[in-house]
């Protein structure tokens, strides 16, 4: 298996688990993980270069003001999202009717995420 053929996905959702409050999960993702890279041939720095460098957000795209806003960024940092986030995302942007008071607390929690993400980067 080459760097084409490591199931990117999958080994996000194992490394996402390693914060789960059981040690037990974690440690089962921990060996899912391990066998995932084991099986793709490549060492963890190696997977660790494949992941996109973390765009700088420009303090223009951090100005969030309405939902519309709000969906632009997360549609330019779409790599940085889940899937779930992602379809989210897309879902919302069809969607014809006004955001929920629910969907724009999620939409606010990607936002911040993204601009975590971008502070550790900094």
């Amino acid at each position: 298996m080459s760097a084409g053929q490591l199931n990117r996905e999958r080994m996000a959702q194992l490394l996402a688990m390693f914060s789960s409050d059981f040690d037990g999960e974690v440690c089962n993702a921990a060996r899912l993980a391990e066998t995932l890279r084991k099986r793709s041939g490549l060492t963890w720095g190696q997977i660790l270069r494949l992941a996109p460098a973390l765009p700088e957000l420009r303090r223009r795209e951090c100005e969030v003001e309405t939902v519309d806003d709000a969906l632009a960024l997360c549609e330019a940092y779409a790599d940085w999202l889940t899937v779930w986030e992602r379809g989210f995302v897309a879902t919302l942007a069809r969607q014809r009717s006004a955001a929920s008071p629910k969907q724009i607390a999620i939409l606010d929690q990607i936002v911040e995420k993204l601009r975590r993400a971008e502070a550790r980067a900094a």
